[in-house]
């Protein structure tokens, strides 16, 4: 296994998920820098089939879905919407565990949220937490309900959250939940994030007095568009492509001015399909289809390479997706292989997510009935 590792060490291998609205079992969809792919493609460390067969073998109509990622290990479920079962599993070491049942399961979707601390020493057990956040979908509120499971006490826990303004969920809405020195970051449906420490849960408060910050996104323009937030190394960012353009952000903190967006990289999209072989050839494509060619160009933020940070991973399509990683620093495309040329869909109730195989260690449940 640590041969597996070091193969292609300091670079490890890793794949996008996406196409995460089929049960794993069936296909799971990936795409992988083209040194990678290779051996992404031929290694079982990327493969579930072997948690379908210990979880489902006798009933067929089980499936198993991938919801998230978090430091080698990953959160599946028996649904991609109203979730009421969860396991958590490393692929590679082919451990796994089956959580408590959550304490209630409505019939809404619920955005969902994994993050694993890995422990350098060996002397401290790594932890996870699956965070579950429920639509409101009716009318806006000033409060919602989180749940909260942690590996650590074994049960799940829910707060109530107030917020100091009217706020709006509408899943299933391509966001995801980040994690950035114990506060949740996710997207909130009027241009804004939510900002909740996971400190505040320390007092035992489930039924009030814990309250989340809102943080306004960078002004949004006119027209469709594509955002994606993300954890990487202490800081947030947030990526957005609209009317042809792709601009990325850090969130920073000033102590007289709050919270502000630094604008870091911007480029018209154009420039980038322009300046590459690989991006010249996405244009033919474009250009070239059944449709009309349109005005601008939109490339969808997906995810940020996990080994370097400054690779952007871009999407483009509809009925057949094309996936890239864009280097901000050299404005270089990179082509992704793809292990499904079908047809598929990126706009479902889970975000794609980036995996990369590790050791992770999964804790001795403390709970019962795993």
């Amino acid at each position: 296994m640590n041969r597996i590792l070091d193969s292609l060490s300091p670079s490890r291998p890793w794949a996008l998920f996406y196409n995460l609205n089929r049960p794993a079992v069936e296909f799971v969809s990936i795409a992988s820098p083209d040194p990678h792919y290779q051996f992404v493609s031929a290694h079982d460390g990327f493969s579930f089939r072997f948690l379908y067969s210990v979880i489902c073998p006798y009933n067929k109509e089980e499936r198993l879905y991938l919801l998230a990622s978090s430091n080698g290990l990953v959160l599946c479920s028996n649904s991609s919407a109203f979730q009421s079962k969860y396991y958590v599993c490393n692929p590679l070491t082919k451990e796994w565990v089956s959580l408590p049942p959550p304490h209630q399961t409505p019939r809404a979707w619920v955005l969902n949220g994994f993050f694993c601390e890995s422990s350098p020493s060996s002397l401290t057990s790594t932890s996870y937490k699956v965070v579950r956040i429920k639509e409101c979908r009716v009318q806006p509120k000033t409060n919602f309900d989180l749940d909260l499971f942690s590996s650590d006490i074994g049960e799940w826990s829910s707060y109530k959250v107030s917020s100091p303004k009217e706020i709006t969920f509408l899943y299933p809405f391509l966001s995801s939940v980040v994690c950035c020195n114990g506060i949740l970051y996710w997207i909130e449906g009027r241009n804004r994030i939510i900002a909740y420490d996971l400190n505040h849960n320390n007092n035992n408060n489930k039924n009030g007095g814990c309250q989340c910050r809102l943080i306004d996104l960078p002004v949004l323009g006119v027209g469709k568009y594509y955002g994606y937030l993300w954890e990487f190394e202490g800081f947030i960012s947030y990526s957005r492509c609209q009317s042809g353009q792709l601009s990325v952000w850090v969130l920073e903190k000033y102590l007289n001015r709050g919270w502000v967006w630094r604008l870091v990289h911007k480029i018209e999209i154009n420039d980038i399909l322009t300046e590459n072989f690989v991006g010249r050839r996405l244009k033919e494509i474009i250009e070239g289809g059944f449709f009309r060619r349109p005005a601008y160009i939109n490339l969808k933020p997906l995810a940020f390479d996990p080994v370097d940070p400054n690779v952007l991973i871009l999407a483009y399509g509809g009925v057949q997706w094309y996936f890239f990683g864009y280097n901000m620093r050299s404005r270089s495309l990179q082509n992704f292989r793809q292990n499904c040329s079908s047809r598929c869909s990126l706009a479902g109730e889970v975000f794609p997510f980036v995996f990369t195989p590790s050791s992770t260690t999964l804790p001795p449940p403390s709970w019962s009935g795993t």
